[in-house]
């Protein structure tokens, strides 16, 4: 409701550029509005700016409830698009000082942060959550493959791992049983755990 249904939400999806359809977005579904923003905005629309939306949206919900500052949807919307943008061109700087400074193998690297250009299988980042306070552990993946099929992820909640390393290796684990479900080939498994890339790279090193 806060993020999608409230008043002050819908004005500032409203005065987006992501396109508003009445019955399908926004909705009372949290499920109908994400997969709406990641997958069913046409091409022709920026929609780049829509995690920065929500953020900040959460953010004004915060300063009214705590602070009893009240925000301006437009100002709120300004200050998610210029944080996207100015995102959006970091990502373009890091990536220009990569290419120029980095010669990447003919093969996916093992320890690296990035795959070779080449690659033509699908991408799959894992990610696990653990509290020590919490009873459950949250896993997930999101794979994107190469060949413009959409992307796919998966999202589940376990009982409490021993460790935040255990949660992070439940993830790995049930991305690929899902890779072998779906009958993905050739699967890169990306996380940013460098514990768990070690464990998976030098397994007797880790009894």
């Amino acid at each position: 409701h806060t993020l999608f249904q409230c008043h002050p939400a819908r004005q500032v999806w409203a005065l987006s550029q992501i396109p508003t359809v009445m019955g399908t977005f926004p909705t009372d579904s949290i499920f109908a509005n994400l997969d709406h923003l990641f997958w069913r905005i046409p091409s022709e629309f920026d929609s780049i700016a829509f995690p920065w939306i929500i953020w900040y949206i959460w953010k004004a919900r915060n300063e009214k409830l705590f602070e009893n500052v009240d925000n301006d949807p437009l100002e709120v919307l300004r200050l998610a698009e210029r944080e996207a943008q100015l995102w959006h061109s970091a990502q373009v700087e890091l990536h220009t000082e990569t290419q120029a400074s980095v010669e990447f193998p003919n093969r996916p690297q093992t320890r690296g942060v990035s795959l070779d250009s080449d690659f033509t299988g699908y991408r799959c980042f894992v990610d696990g959550s653990w509290k020590d306070s919490d009873k459950f552990s949250g896993i997930g993946w999101f794979c994107t493959p190469s060949n413009g099929e959409p992307s796919t992820m998966g999202a589940a909640n376990l009982r409490r791992s021993l460790s935040p390393l255990h949660a992070e290796f439940e993830a790995l684990l049930w991305a690929m049983k899902c890779m072998i479900g779906a009958d993905n080939q050739e699967v890169a498994f990306l996380t940013d755990c460098s514990d768990l890339v070690k464990m998976v790279s030098s397994p007797t090193e880790w009894p």
